[in-house]
């Protein structure tokens, strides 16, 4: 089994113990043990945290059908006041992938053009 593999089971896990904790709860939504978040929500918003940055969170979960309760747990502790303090908030990683490759392309160009003008003279 891969890693990602073992990232798919442990997000099944989390999946079916948030199903278990809510599913009388439909308005008051609780974390992964209760309405406290202790540190298992902890470790399991760092592995989120990372995989969004990663921009890998599509394949793990969505709002409509893959893992719906997940992404309602993270949008949740995306709105604590904690998480705002210590989470950057500079995009996912495919977001600084694109801009670190045009940021690099834009230097390569500039450095092209003075070879080029200084070939010239």
């Amino acid at each position: 089994m891969n890693k990602l593999e073992r990232v798919d089971e442990v997000m099944n896990k989390m999946e079916a113990v948030l199903i278990e904790n809510n599913k009388d709860k439909p308005k008051d939504f609780v974390y992964l043990f209760s309405k406290e978040f202790t540190s298992a929500d902890i470790s399991l918003t760092v592995l989120l945290v990372r995989l969004d940055q990663l921009g890998l969170s599509h394949r793990y979960w969505n709002a409509t059908s893959l893992r719906p309760l997940i992404d309602k747990y993270y949008c949740q502790v995306k709105q604590r006041d904690s998480f705002k303090q210590s989470i950057p908030q500079y995009g996912s990683g495919v977001d600084r992938s694109l801009w670190y490759f045009v940021s690099g392309l834009s230097v390569l160009v500039l450095l092209s053009a003075v070879y080029f003008f200084r070939r010239r003279k």
